[in-house]
């Protein structure tokens, strides 16, 4: 994606974090024909100094089939309008700060029944915490076994990984800073999150909501 350097997130750990709390990600590959694009919850793990990316997807869904399959993972975060009303000066104009990560590599199949149950028991802990073995205890292993044979499970090796932290990064700190109030007022959790990303990237508090 197209990122200016003053938008550039390069943190490892900031962008490992980032997967993981915005885990519902877009998957994108190409055919001959025409793009293909999933959304899917992803586990993002790092093996050996390499971020791994985990999942299922149907098996009726066409997208897998090509595998080994060169894919796009695209993670995204919060995201705001921002005025030019909000600078205090003329001569500005609209914009957009946004968050986002994305994530190129290639899918290959997990087929080893160990694997499968391992991500099935890591997909629930990540998503249901406490209850993590609640809903496969209630199914029984007939059920677990045909819901496993209706899936396609994988793993992705990160091969490139880009991340966007928009949030005015280009403006002086004064300016910056009127953004992050004007934000703080608006209703919706995106913009209060990119005021409180925004803050975090100026060193200054969190705005008070």
């Amino acid at each position: 994606m197209y990122i200016p350097p003053s938008f550039q997130q390069t943190n490892r750990a900031e962008l490992l974090a980032f997967m993981r709390s915005n885990s519902f990600a877009t998957l994108v590959s190409a055919d001959a024909a025409a793009p293909l694009a999933s959304h899917l919850p992803l586990l993002a793990d790092e093996q050996d100094g390499q971020f791994i990316l985990r999942g299922h997807m149907a098996r009726a869904n066409p997208q897998w089939r090509d595998h080994p399959l060169r894919v796009l993972a695209i993670f995204p975060g919060p995201h705001s309008y921002i005025s030019p009303t909000w600078y205090g000066a003329d001569n500005a104009v609209p914009t957009w700060n946004y968050l986002a990560v994305h994530a190129v590599g290639t899918l290959r199949l997990i087929i080893d029944e160990d694997g499968v149950r391992r991500l099935l028991a890591d997909l629930a802990l990540a998503y249901e915490g406490e209850q993590a073995q609640r809903w496969q205890a209630r199914l029984s292993a007939t059920s677990l076994t045909s819901f496993i044979q209706q899936i396609v499970c994988f793993r992705i090796q990160v091969e490139s990984i880009e991340g966007a932290w928009k949030l005015s990064q280009n403006h002086p700190p004064a300016r910056r800073e009127k953004v992050i109030a004007a934000l703080a007022r608006l209703p919706g959790d995106d913009a209060r999150s990119i005021a409180t990303a925004m803050a975090a990237a100026q060193g200054v508090p969190p705005p008070q909501v």
